[in-house]
C-alpha cells in the first residue's frame, strides 16, 4: 500500500532556489502556483497567455507528464488561505483588474460593476472545475466571501477572516452554480480524465481524444497561441470513455466573440453551462453556429446528436 500513498506539497520555499513546482518526487501531488498565477493572468486580459493556459487546461503536461505521474498530480487553485479570496480578487485592483476594466475598487453600489464581478467568479469557478487535475476551492468562495481586500488574513482570528453565514445565504445563486459545476465534473469523465490526452485522431472513438480550434473554426496551431489570440475552442470527445462530447469557449476579450463551430465535430449542440449573467444556469438550450460568446465568460457546450 505504501507505493499507492499520495501526499497533497505545497512547493514553494523548500530550498535555496524556492519554487519547486513540478519537480516532487512520484507520490507527491502538488498545488499548482503555475495554475493559479496563468488562469489569472487570462481572465484579467493579459497578452499571450493562452500557450500557458492550454497545458493549465489539461492538466499541466508541461510539469507532470514525463515523470509517470498524471494529471492527478496537479493540486489547481486560484485563491487559497493567503492571498485574496475570490470575491475579492475580482473587486480590488492592486492585481490590475480596474485597469482591464473590471470597474471600481473596492465596494460599490454600481449594479453594472456587481453584475460583472459576479460573472467573473463564476467564470473563474468554472475554469477550475472544468480543468483536468484536482479542483481545489478555497472555502467561502462558493457564496462570495470577503475579506475586504486583505490579502494576509490567514493569522487573523476576527470578522475580516470569520465566515458571514448571513452574507453566504444572500448568495445562495453562487452555490448553487458551484454545487452545479461540481455534479457536471463528477458526471462526465471526459471532464476529469485520469491520463493524459494524446490529441492525435480526435475523431476516432478508438483513439482521439481532443482537438483546439479557433473562434473562425480552423483548427488551432501551436503558432495561433503564441500570436495573442484571448479566445479558444476546445472539443473534448466523450467517445473512447462512453461519455458525451463538449465543446469549451474561453473568451478572454474585453468584447463578445462569435465562434464558429467547426464542421469536423458534427452538429447538435446545447448549452449546458455559461457564466455570463444573462444565461449563467442555462440547461439544454439549443444553439446554432456561430455562438455568441460574451466578454470576460465561458461557455460549454454539449453535443446531443452523434
Amino acid at each position: 500500500m505504501l507505493s499507492q500513498v499520495k501526499l497533497i506539497a505545497e512547493p514553494w520555499d523548500v530550498d535555496w532556489s524556492g519554487y519547486q513546482v513540478g519537480h516532487f518526487p512520484v507520490r507527491w501531488s502538488e498545488w499548482n502556483g503555475k495554475y493559479r498565477d496563468t488562469t489569472r493572468r487570462l481572465w484579467r486580459g493579459e497578452d499571450h497567455t493562452f500557450p500557458d493556459m492550454a497545458l493549465r487546461l489539461v492538466g499541466s503536461p508541461d510539469l507532470y507528464g514525463d515523470d509517470a505521474r498524471s494529471p492527478w498530480h496537479s493540486v489547481n487553485f486560484i485563491t487559497a488561505h493567503d492571498g485574496y479570496t475570490l470575491a475579492d480578487l475580482v473587486s480590488y485592483d492592486d492585481e490590475g483588474h480596474h485597469a482591464h476594466g473590471w470597474g471600481a475598487h473596492g465596494p460599490t453600489d454600481d449594479a453594472g460593476v456587481q453584475a460583472h464581478r459576479a460573472q467573473m467568479q463564476r467564470t473563474y469557478l468554472a475554469t477550475l472545475l472544468l480543468s483536468h487535475g484536482v479542483p481545489m476551492i478555497l472555502g467561502g468562495d462558493e457564496f462570495g466571501r470577503t475579506q475586504q481586500g486583505n490579502h494576509n488574513a490567514y493569522n487573523q482570528d476576527n470578522e475580516l477572516s470569520w465566515f458571514d453565514w448571513e452574507a453566504a445565504a444572500d448568495n445562495a445563486a453562487l452555490t448553487e452554480f458551484t454545487a452545479r459545476l461540481i455534479a457536471l465534473r463528477r458526471a462526465h469523465p471526459v471532464l476529469r480524465r485520469p491520463g493524459w490526452f494524446r490529441g492525435a485522431d480526435v475523431f476516432n472513438p478508438d483513439a482521439g481524444d481532443l482537438c483546439w480550434f479557433l473562434p473562425d473554426g480552423s483548427e488551432a496551431r501551436w503558432h495561433d497561441f503564441n500570436a495573442g489570440t484571448k479566445t479558444v475552442v476546445l472539443f473534448l470527445n466523450g467517445a473512447p470513455l462512453d461519455d458525451d462530447s463538449f465543446v469549451l469557449l474561453l473568451n478572454a476579450w474585453s468584447d463578445d466573440i462569435a465562434f464558429t463551430l467547426p464542421d469536423r465535430v458534427g452538429g447538435g449542440w446545447s448549452v449546458e453551462l455559461a457564466t455570463a449573467a444573462a444565461n449563467a444556469n442555462a440547461d439544454d438550450v439549443a444553439v446554432e453556429s456561430p455562438v455568441r460568446t460574451p466578454r470576460h465568460s465561458l461557455l460549454l457546450l454539449r453535443r446531443t446528436e452523434a
